[in-house]
């Protein structure tokens, strides 16, 4: 689980990543996974074959100005999971 946890997470900042100038980041240096890092709203996740996984959360900016998101370790309620 731990794998899939940090691919995730991986694979979402690399999504976020444009060519150029470089990686999303906030004013602390953090990408948006990193702003959600070891933090989980639900205990695990449920996938369409009925497997379950403890799967970290990605920061989003809409759910933040919302404020509809779960918080992050610093309280920061932008986390959005796959629930």
């Amino acid at each position: 689980m731990a794998l899939a946890n940090v691919s995730g997470h991986e694979l979402s900042e690399a999504r976020t990543d444009p060519a150029t100038p470089g990686a999303w980041y906030d004013s602390k240096g953090e990408e948006n996974g990193d702003k959600c890092a070891w933090t989980f709203n639900v205990p695990l996740v449920t996938f369409l074959n009925n497997t379950k996984w403890k799967i970290q959360g990605e920061w989003s900016n809409a759910a933040y100005t919302a404020g509809t998101g779960y918080p992050n370790s610093s309280g920061q309620k932008g986390c959005l999971d796959g629930k």
